[in-house]
This record gives C-alpha cells, sequence and structure tokens, in this order.
C-alpha cells in the first residue's frame, strides 16, 4: 500500500481551526497535525466532514487509567487546557464508504522537554457516519486561544 500525499495546511496565523480544505475519498487516511499554542489550547479535536455529532472515544493519558466519552463533538485528541504546549498527534482513519469510521491516536505534547518528561495520549475512536471522509479539521474546541501560525494539519490516503 502506497501513501499519497493529500493536502497539507499550515496556519499563516493564528486560528482555532486548521483545515485540510476538501481532500480525495481514500480508504485508508493518515494525518498528522503540528499545534502550537498561541493562548490556551483545550479539548482539541478533530471532525471530518463539517459534522459536530456522531463520535465517541476511548483514551489513557500517560498510562493511567482508561475513560470514554460518547456523544462527543469531535475525536478530542488533546485535551490538555495549556498555554504553553506545543503538540503532535498522529492518526490512521478506516476510512471505507458505507462503515462507520474508526481512528487510532497517538498524541505527544509538552514543554522544556530537556528537563521533563513530554506527556501522552493514546485513543482509539469512531464517528458513526458511513460516508467518507472528505474534509478534516483540527479544531481548538474549548481553549480560550489558537494555533498559533507554523502549526500544520498534514493528509496522506492509499486505497
Amino acid at each position: 500500500m502506497a501513501w499519497e500525499f493529500l493536502s497539507s495546511t499550515v496556519l499563516g496565523a493564528s486560528s482555532s481551526t486548521i483545515d485540510s480544505g476538501t481532500i480525495d475519498a481514500k480508504n485508508n487516511l493518515y494525518v498528522e497535525v503540528f499545534g502550537i499554542p498561541d493562548g490556551n489550547l483545550d479539548a482539541c479535536v478533530l471532525r471530518f466532514n463539517g459534522s459536530t455529532s456522531d463520535y465517541a472515544v476511548r483514551k489513557q493519558n500517560d498510562g493511567g487509567t482508561g475513560s470514554t466519552n460518547t456523544n462527543e463533538s469531535g475525536i478530542n485528541y488533546m485535551s490538555s487546557n495549556t498555554s504553553t504546549d506545543s503538540h503532535y498527534a498522529a492518526f490512521q482513519i478506516m476510512n471505507i464508504d458505507g462503515d462507520t469510521k474508526l481512528v487510532i491516536d497517538r498524541t505527544i505534547r509538552g514543554a522544556n522537554l530537556a528537563s521533563n518528561s513530554p506527556n501522552r495520549k493514546v485513543m482509539v475512536g469512531k464517528w458513526a457516519n458511513t460516508n467518507q471522509i472528505t474534509q478534516i479539521q483540527a479544531v481548538n474546541r474549548d481553549g480560550s486561544g489558537d494555533y498559533a501560525a507554523s502549526s500544520y494539519l498534514t493528509c496522506f490516503g492509499s486505497d
């Protein structure tokens, strides 16, 4: 399976959303998000096709006890409530037409990494929609700040 570049959005100015724009529908998606805080980032979510409903996740932070969230407005991939920690998230998404969309995410964040260990979040999730994903957004859902300039979202796809 060869990955095809679909899109990359690099912010030129601060924004609460990083948007892929329209991408080709592929059965498998690989998405990277690098978020730099400009103010407070909290409950950053991935959204598909502009939808704000039908998401559910099971997550674990720093190897602790896992938790679940249902009826979410997006795939909550980073919920650290931080104004200092940049984060990097990598998503694998099953995007088969007619099937629920399944997601695996690994997120790392941290400031002062020379003297501190990074924080990690491992998450699996789903979007209970059968339409293929043709747009992806990273959204700072609950924070009072934005993603800073140079934050990015990159998409690859494969059939």
